[in-house]
């Protein structure tokens, strides 16, 4: 975890005051908190994953005057001034934080775990592939089609004839057809 300050190199009154209130023995996460304009919603954190154990082999920057500045720290410990892309930085390492360790039996309970989902997961695949090879239905969109005619039929129809825009004549099946249109006629 480090915490950043970061303050413009034109702003030398700044510069001064950073400078003096690390002189004076001043925390940096309070310094950085008054003067950095990095990340200031964050709290001037600047979070990096360990690649290995040794943080001299981590990429903590891009550029090279910052990665290298940064991988020299050790906890506590900031860096001087250093002049980089118009700004002058400070960078300090607060703490490298270890998680805590697990016991192999709970690391195996773990991996036994995310083992069976992904199993089971793949079985409910071939079972449901199975079950649509053994099928009888129709295509997907032969039942989309069949479906959207249904619909159609049974209520848009219905809609159109109770607000008074079709009317039916004789018996259904009896070789007459809906008219389409306004009607006079209550049915």
């Amino acid at each position: 975890v480090f915490r950043v300050i970061r303050v413009p190199l034109k702003n030398d009154a700044r510069i001064a005051s950073v400078e003096a209130a690390l002189a004076e023995g001043r925390s940096p996460v309070e310094v950085a908190a008054e003067y950095s304009d990095w990340a200031p919603k964050d709290g001037n954190i600047h979070r990096v994953t360990l690649e290995s154990r040794d943080l001299a082999t981590t990429t903590v920057w891009g550029p090279e005057a910052l990665n290298e500045a940064s991988q020299a720290l050790e906890p506590g410990r900031i860096t001087p001034m250093i002049d980089f892309g118009g700004r002058a930085w400070w960078i300090y390492l607060q703490e490298i934080e270890q998680p805590p360790g697990q016991s192999l039996y709970d690391v195996q309970l773990e991996i036994e775990s995310e083992v069976r989902a992904q199993r089971i997961k793949e079985e409910e695949g071939r079972y449901w592939e199975t079950l649509l090879k053994r099928s009888n239905m129709t295509g997907f969109d032969e039942m989309v089609r069949r479906l959207v005619a249904y619909a159609a039929e049974r209520y848009y129809v219905q809609r159109i004839y109770e607000e008074g825009e079709v009317s039916v004549e004789g018996e259904e099946g009896a070789g007459n057809e809906a008219t389409v249109g306004p009607t006079n006629d209550e049915g």
